[in-house]
């Protein structure tokens, strides 16, 4: 880095051989380990690369891939409001995830592509979604798929699968569960309406998110921790790519300190735990033992498709762990998800001016109706009748909206 023409500042280099050894990716003598070579090769940050390795030990490496690899860019979420639709939400089931609703966005995409390219457009134009970011994030994934295959890994463990993020999924778990050695630090509590504290300091929920509430109301989650892809400066500070945790999982897979603080666990200074002591203590131990498995996995990818028992012990407790359950809950996923839509889902939400034929059978993008007087007009569809949002268009023909958003007369939705 040094020998660069413009180097890095000496305390981010500092800063990276620091993350380096806290991921056991530099040995005592500042040399690359086998996990150092591969997340070396892998264009990742060391830890999203470190969470891909350990999915692979889980048998859901593509998975973890699709997550990574989807973070790098936008999200595929076609906002034509404030918030996201409930098409877009419903992509996370009842995980109040993000990166649980872009992968089975992703998956949901797949699939569809593969009856062919009508099928691929009808699907992106049906979801509001992005084709353009979904075929970037395949190949990203691909590449990232590939690296590892060259590294010896099997192919099995990187095989596409399917999950269920309306119920129980143990292997949904976990996938959570290593997002938080991927996003470590990123771990926020959520306090009310959109309000959340990141390091001892506010932030909102990002509109972007399923997670973000409709209004300025408050809402219930099964936990109130979570972890966020990265924080945005605007007005204020918003986390994005938010997903819902528990306290043990990333008390298992972060490098967090851990300390007994009168009656409470702290963690890392900020977080308090109301848990007993030892409880905390074991779980903080399995990360050494997570630590082995790694530096196995990574030296002898094969021993993933047959683990030594030891290894199929603590696969089995830590899927045990990373339930949302397992820490406990104050409300069950279908209470929580009331809680966003006490009154039932919102109504459709119409272009302004959305567009109608007019009384000549032609696409004329005018017309009259729409939200005056009630939500009802005259003109709609065909020129008579119901009207169907902010009167045809109007807006695009003439950019004054001719008729359009003043309309006469009585119709209704």
């Amino acid at each position: 880095f040094l020998k660069a023409l413009e180097p890095p500042p000496l305390d981010a280099v500092i800063e990276a051989e620091h993350l380096l050894r806290q991921i056991n990716a530099l040995d005592r003598n500042n040399e690359l380990t086998k996990l150092g070579r591969i997340l070396a090769k892998l264009p990742l940050e060391p830890r999203l690369g470190k969470m891909i390795i350990l999915g692979c030990s889980f048998l859901i490496g593509d998975a973890m891939c699709i997550m990574a690899a989807a973070s790098c860019f936008p999200e595929p979420f076609e906002m034509y409001g404030k918030r996201l639709s409930w098409k877009h939400r419903s992509f996370a089931g009842e995980r109040f995830s993000d990166h649980v609703a872009l992968l089975a966005c992703f998956n949901a995409w797949e699939d569809a592509r593969m009856s062919g390219d009508d099928s691929e457009v009808r699907f992106c134009e049906m979801k509001q979604v992005s084709m353009s970011t979904l075929r970037m994030t395949w190949e990203a994934k691909n590449q990232l798929k590939q690296i590892l295959i060259n590294e010896g890994f099997p192919e099995v463990c990187l095989e596409w699968q399917t999950f269920n993020n309306c119920g129980p999924d143990s292997k949904l778990d976990v996938a959570i569960s290593l997002l938080c050695i991927g996003l470590y630090p990123n771990i926020c509590i959520y306090k009310e309406k959109r309000k959340v504290i990141c390091e001892s300091r506010a932030a909102l929920i990002h509109k972007s998110s399923v997670n973000c509430p409709f209004g300025n109301k408050d809402c219930t989650f099964p936990s109130p921790f979570f972890v966020f892809g990265e924080k945005i400066r605007t007005r204020a500070v918003s986390a994005k790519l938010i997903s819902m945790i528990n306290p043990l999982q990333f008390l298992m897979f972060t490098p967090c300190s851990v300390f007994a603080h009168q009656d409470l666990v702290k963690v890392d200074e900020w977080i308090p735990l109301k848990m007993k002591f030892q409880t905390a203590a074991n779980v903080v131990a399995l990360r050494s033992a997570i630590s082995n498995l790694i530096v196995r996995t990574t030296s002898e990818p094969e021993l993933i498709l047959d683990p030594p028992p030891e290894d199929r012990e603590l696969l089995h407790i830590v899927q045990q762990l990373s339930e949302i359950t397992a820490a406990g809950a104050s409300v069950n996923a279908q209470e929580a998800l009331q809680s966003f839509r006490s009154d039932g889902p919102p109504p459709p939400k119409f272009y302004r001016g959305g567009g109608h034929f007019n009384r000549n059978d032609g696409y004329d993008f005018r017309g009259r109706g729409g939200y005056h007087r009630d939500y009802q007009g005259r003109d709609g569809y065909r020129g008579r009748g119901r009207s169907y949002g902010r009167g045809g268009y109007g807006g695009f023909y003439d950019h004054r909206g001719r008729g359009g958003y003043r309309g006469r007369g009585r119709g209704q939705w």
